[in-house]
């Protein structure tokens, strides 16, 4: 008889718990959460011992990391954390049941908060070591040692996408019966606040650009920028603020415009800030500016989409985050990082139903380069399948065909022809490789080559993980599932099919081409792609139901930040290691070309110098590039190199037409002065 009041006691317990919302589940996500943490707190050391040591044992991918594990100390971390859970949990509860101003609040909202510091944890440790082990891992493939010439690593793919399924499953069972309480939390008055989103919108990008800014200026510091396409910018803007044309003599080995190799006349829109800056900085901090603004019409977009002002935040993140976005930015400024914002805001005045601004905004994306032609055309195109008045996507249609012939014509004016060479897999044999009527052929009357080619890997960036070589194929299967996988290819979910036409730019600008920048996520060329996925992205989830809809959001923003944190920090990383490791040599080394520009320059010298010191010397009004491919002879009043660069003995002329100026310089950067007319 005892046992049996002894069981039902134990039952009674058990059942109390389960109305408070302690189920099994919960109890065991205290558990797990407390397991997650102490992993988290094992990979943090190793990963901080690492630094000091150097000891490759110690990683997390090694087998070994098991043997410098401390059992006991997880075990109990695990547990101690996992019945503080409980703990805070059982307090909770008591209150709800002890305060008579909660008495109104229904038993399942009672059940859920009760045990939101569990599931909160839950969220909070498996994104957090998440986020820890691809970026460690990411790290340790690019290594300790610094050489953009000889090797470009990519993240691991195939680890981030089992890291991603993982997190999929904590968020897809959180999500569930909204176990984080996301619809009570947006309902509140704080977070109902259009005007306080908007606020932590701004926030948020400001941060970001921030940490943007300083890493991404590191490259320069190190003399890391190229001239392609740093180098040629720094030149173009200082001729622009002096002269008010852009013109450069690095681009193509002499004095050009700009605008005969790509009309892009939306560069003005950035020349008066440079007039203040007059600074290779202001290319950094423009970057990363024009990145993160389009956080404000992806904002915008939800909003009009139907999104409450959290959600709205949500997809402001997922966009700050999206990976190509952040990928991107190692490889400086570029006509296409004025993309995103233009492209956004000009389909935000779509669906805001404004036509002027619309067309305004258009036009300015037209005059970022001659290829915008292909996102005002999509927007078009999706107008004209999406709405009733189809109108006004046939005139964009049409004024954005009318601009391309325009465009390609100034590039002629100019003295260029339009860079056709990129679609060069096009052209059947005996054809005339220029001009777009041919490829166009090629791609309607052989659609099996052109889905070939949108797949082929047949040219590929060398030196990539052999894991996702073998695994993805060589670049475009991966560059697919970095710009989709994200989003959890969200925009082939919608109810919507006239969606899918916002991601042509992807097959076209990056898919398509045979270039293989093209589909690289880390140039600039993801940009303009990337700023339509997300938008396409936002107004599909926002058609999902509640719960699906949630499940997304939180996926998304977490994958999204996992998966930019894959490719943002082992280069910003670094960089910033070859800055501080060096910092005295190059200091020495901007110093010598400072005093070079104060002591030894005259207007209109010509001055030749080595790759990675074009921008360093912007300045000069005539700058030649050694062993441009499009420079024949160096025949410049002065040569700026360094003298641990090899080219220094293949340049036999300096030791018989010019002088060493500075021969004891302690710097490893030397002048010569040409003496022999």
């Amino acid at each position: 008889m005892g046992k049996i009041n002894k069981q039902n006691k134990i039952s009674l317990f058990f059942e109390n718990l389960s109305r408070k919302g302690f189920t099994f589940s919960a109890v065991l996500s205290a558990f797990i959460s407390g397991y997650i943490i102490a992993s988290f707190y094992e990979v943090f050391k190793s990963e901080n011992i690492i630094k000091k040591s150097n000891n490759a044992t110690l990683r997390f991918t090694n087998i070994d990391f098991v043997n410098n594990v401390n059992a006991a100390r997880m075990i109990i971390i695990t547990v101690l954390i996992g019945l503080v859970l409980i703990a805070a949990s059982v307090f909770i509860s008591k209150i709800f049941n002890s305060d008579a101003d909660l008495s109104r609040v229904g038993s399942s909202e009672k059940r859920r908060f009760s045990v939101l510091p569990i599931h909160l944890s839950l969220f909070v440790s498996s994104f957090a070591l998440a986020y820890e082990l691809v970026v460690a891992a990411s790290v340790q493939m690019f290594g300790s040692t610094f050489s953009e010439a000889s090797t470009r690593p990519h993240a691991d793919l195939v680890f981030v996408i089992g890291i991603a399924i993982v997190m999929i499953i904590i968020i897809k069972y959180l999500s569930d019966d909204d176990k984080l309480m996301f619809g009570e939390l947006s309902s509140t008055r704080v977070f109902s606040s259009w005007k306080i989103a908007y606020a932590v919108v701004a926030v948020c990008s400001i941060a970001v650009c921030a940490v943007f800014t300083i890493y991404t200026y590191y490259r320069y510091l190190s003399f890391s920028s190229a001239t392609f396409d740093l180098g040629i910018f720094t030149q173009m803007f200082e001729k622009m603020a002096s002269t008010g044309l852009p013109f450069t003599t690095v681009e193509r080995a002499d004095e050009l415009s700009h605008f005969a190799v790509h009309f892009s006349p939306s560069w003005y829109l950035l020349l008066p800030l440079y007039m203040l800056f007059r600074s290779p900085f202001y290319f950094y901090l423009i970057n990363a500016v024009l990145i993160t603004l389009g956080a404000f019409p992806i904002f915008r977009i939800a909003k009009k989409s139907g999104a409450s002002p959290l959600e709205s935040v949500a997809f402001s993140l997922i966009y700050l985050f999206f990976p190509s976005m952040s990928g991107g930015l190692f490889f400086d400024i570029h006509e296409n990082s004025l993309l995103p914002v233009l492209i956004l805001y000009m389909v935000y005045f779509y669906i805001d139903k404004k036509t002027v601004p619309m067309l305004i905004f258009a036009f300015l994306t037209l005059g970022v380069k001659e290829d915008s032609i292909i996102y005002t055309a999509t927007l078009a195109l999706y107008i004209v399948f999406n709405d009733k008045r189809k109108l006004k996507g046939f005139i964009l249609l049409a004024v954005s065909i009318a601009y391309f012939f325009f465009a390609s014509k100034m590039i002629t004016v100019f003295g260029g022809t339009v860079m056709s060479l990129r679609l060069e897999a096009y052209y059947p044999s005996g054809a005339e490789q220029s001009g777009f009527l041919t490829p166009i052929k090629t791609v309607l009357f052989d659609i099996g080559y052109f889905i070939k080619k949108i797949f082929d890997t047949s040219i590929s960036i060398p030196e990539r993980s052999m894991s996702e070589a073998k695994l993805l194929g060589d670049g475009k299967l991966q560059f697919i599932i970095w710009m989709l996988f994200p989003t959890l290819f969200a925009p082939f979910l919608s109810k919507k099919n006239s969606l899918l036409f916002l991601l042509i730019p992807l097959v076209m600008e990056n898919l398509m081409l045979t270039w293989p920048y093209q589909y690289d996520i880390y140039y600039q060329y993801a940009y303009g792609p990337a700023a339509l996925i997300v938008a396409a992205s936002v107004l599909a989830i926002s058609s999902m139901n509640k719960d699906t809809r949630r499940t997304f959001l939180f996926s998304s923003v977490a994958l999204c930040i996992i998966m930019s944190g894959a490719l943002f920090w082992p280069k910003a990383l670094r960089y910033e290691a070859s800055y501080k490791d060096n910092k005295e040599q190059f200091d020495l080394r901007q110093a010598t070309i400072e005093q070079f520009i104060d002591d030894y320059y005259t207007k209109g010298d010509s001055v030749a110098t080595t790759d990675m010191e074009v921008s360093h010397i912007s300045s000069a009004t005539d700058i030649r590039l050694i062993n441009s491919p499009y420079q024949r002879d160096i025949k410049a009043d002065w040569v700026l190199i360094s003298v641990e660069n090899s080219e220094l003995e293949e340049h036999s002329f300096l030791k018989t037409d010019y002088k060493c100026m500075n021969p004891n310089d302690p710097s490893d950067f030397r002048i010569f002065k040409k003496t022999v007319k």
